[in-house]
């Protein structure tokens, strides 16, 4: 079957329609004619294997990595990068128009990451057992079958150097790999986090492991340093990665990083940017809207990446985050960096802005992948707050939230894209809105 590919999904893959719906290609590029094979038909679409690029777009390029075409890791590395730029930017405009109604006057841009390869600062590796052996790597493309690999093009080099030394040691280790389907064997993932100098690596675990395990894996960590070496038990079923109980092997047990003129402690499941050069970025271009002198709130703060430089300009910051441990951490980030302006609380967002009767200037929002809860934006509206600061990863959830916030009278005064994620199809971006004058 001969397709003409019209445009790019936001997961990356093409697009053609015909008279029977919409095709979906991975792999294939706008302006491309390409033969495929239809490999599994839904009502309303079509997924197709690419076969054959009879013309080829001229932007296509070839992949560094040769786990490209298997694993799933990355959507487009096959896109020259001025191209991934401007994919990225028309993802969050037709996420705004397509689900939001919202029609903006001018094009989005997209911010170039300074880094476009060996950007990741974290990596987490699931573990499967492959014909007999205890495998690392990452899962192919709407799946959880394992693509064994040997190295990853955007994560840390130091990272990829660490795996190495994880990959050729693991069968020694005396761990089984886990088994999600009967929920049986000990090693779940393997997560590698760096600070560029020194590493972080936790074995995520199901259930108790014995004295010579451990023995084995300080040996491990040894062949590592300098690192710190944690232990994450989940025992649930599912896909969550991390469980909530953490034990130090070796080390610290957590890292430290810079981010502009702060020092952020953070350690196994906490959440930090895996591009720290745009997240630095992305955070300045958030915070310069903030009015000078202010009172803030910001909401799903996290250990407080953005709240530090939020502070520098503010009178007063109310930090909110309902995960306790991030609380904690936040809590220690503000005494490192002698910031004394903030107020940190430990809340849900939604239980929080329904309770809280302060006014605030401006509120700063960075929700998980979800958006924010119906509660959040209807809190924030009946605040009358002036200014809202929307930082988002995900462009559907965006638009759903900001039409929710335009149709009582906010305005977008501006928006803009970071790529925070090279080679993938991934976006983060900035919304600014404001009340209507």
């Amino acid at each position: 079957m001969q397709l003409k590919i019209e445009k790019l999904a936001t997961d990356g893959k093409g697009i053609a329609r015909t008279d029977d719906g919409i095709i979906f290609v991975e792999g294939a590029l706008p302006g491309e004619s390409v033969k495929v094979e239809i490999i599994k038909r839904k009502r309303e679409y079509s997924i197709a294997k690419l076969k054959q690029i009879i013309e080829p777009n001229k932007c296509r390029t070839n992949p560094i990595c040769p786990f490209f075409y298997e694993c799933g890791g990355c959507q487009i590395q096959h896109l020259t990068y001025p191209f991934q730029l401007e994919a990225k930017a028309s993802f969050v405009e037709e996420s705004l128009l397509r689900i939001g109604k919202i029609e903006l006057s001018k094009s989005i841009v997209c911010e170039a990451s300074p880094k476009i390869w060996n950007y990741r600062n974290k990596a987490s590796f699931p573990v499967k057992n492959i014909n007999g052996k205890v495998s690392l790597g990452f899962y192919s493309t709407s799946s959880h079958d394992l693509v064994a690999i040997d190295s990853c093009s955007i994560i840390h080099e130091r990272l990829n150097s660490i795996f190495d030394i994880i990959k050729k040691n693991i069968q020694n280790s005396n761990l089984s790999a886990y088994d999600e389907n009967h929920h049986i064997g000990a090693l779940r993932h393997v997560i590698l986090r760096t600070n560029g100098d020194q590493a972080l690596v936790s074995f995520v675990i199901n259930g108790q492991i014995s004295r010579k395990q451990r023995d084995n894996m300080m040996s491990l960590a040894e062949d590592m340093r300098p690192v710190t070496f944690t232990i994450n038990r989940n025992e649930s079923r599912g896909n969550v990665i991390l469980g909530r109980k953490t034990e130090v092997i070796s080390g610290s047990g957590y890292m430290e990083a810079k981010i502009g003129r702060h020092i952020l402690r953070y350690d196994t499941t906490s959440f930090f940017q895996v591009n720290s050069e745009q997240a630095e970025n992305l955070y300045n271009y958030a915070c310069s809207f903030i009015p000078e002198g202010g009172n803030i709130l910001e909401l799903y703060c996290g250990i407080g990446s953005i709240t530090m430089m939020l502070a520098e300009k503010s009178k007063r910051v109310t930090a909110v985050e309902e995960w306790a441990e991030a609380v904690d951490a936040m809590k220690v980030n503000l005494d490192i960096n002698k910031i004394s302006n903030v107020i940190p609380v430990c809340s849900d967002a939604e239980r929080y802005i329904s309770s809280d009767e302060t006014m605030y200037d401006a509120v700063l929002l960075d929700p998980p992948r979800s958006g924010c809860g119906g509660k959040v934006i209807s809190g924030i509206i009946s605040k009358n707050i002036p200014k809202i600061i929307y930082i988002s990863c995900n462009p559907a959830t965006l638009a759903r939230d900001l039409s929710k916030f335009t149709d009582r009278g906010y305005v977008i005064e501006n928006i803009k894209a970071f790529d925070m994620f090279p080679q993938t199809s991934h976006v983060e971006c900035c919304c600014v809105l404001a009340i209507r004058p």
